[in-house]
């Protein structure tokens, strides 16, 4: 696996941090590919469909990240930015901005749900970016095998923006 470190400012729009840009650039270009934002926040650049809960925010849907990617096909996705909240506070203040409420469920079986969707989307070869401030990723127990890593370091107190890029085999 190749390891890469930089040093950035931090930002809440993970694609505008300059060394995420840079990664993503080569591969992440929509012509001829199918790349899914499942917590876009916006629309970007480096995805063909991006997806937010908060019906306020301008993405080209505003679905649960779960039926977002339940409207592709399995195994038909060239790549899945999975750039989610990077903590449950993170988690409770998105749900709490649309006058939702976490339940148990969210807080314990979300991510893990979503991480087997992306598995089971994701075609043959495909590639998931993984965001946030754990190395974990989708792992190898859904199939994929961890390529690249990018370390950002923000200084300070902040914490570092760790990015993982697999492909599923």
């Amino acid at each position: 696996m190749k390891i890469n470190y930089a040093w950035s400012m931090p930002n809440y729009q993970t694609f505008k941090i300059k060394p995420v840009a840079d990664f993503l650039k080569s591969e992440c270009v929509p012509y001829n590919k199918i790349i899914l934002d499942p917590f876009a926040n916006r629309k970007h650049r480096f995805a063909t469909f991006t997806n937010d809960l908060d019906s306020t925010k301008e993405t080209h849907f505003n679905l649960d990240a779960k039926k977002f990617l339940n409207l592709y096909a399995d195994n038909t996705i060239d790549i899945i930015l999975f750039d989610p909240p990077y903590s449950l506070r993170q988690l409770k203040e998105c749900y709490n901005s649309i006058g939702q409420s976490l339940t148990q469920h969210d807080t314990t079986l979300f991510f893990t749900e979503i991480k087997d969707l992306i598995a089971q989307k994701l075609a043959p070869g495909g590639i998931c970016y993984s965001f946030g401030w754990s190395s974990v990723g989708l792992g190898k127990s859904r199939g994929f095998i961890k390529s690249e890593l990018l370390l950002i370091c923000h200084g300070g107190n902040h914490n570092d923006t760790i990015v993982l890029k697999e492909i599923k085999t």
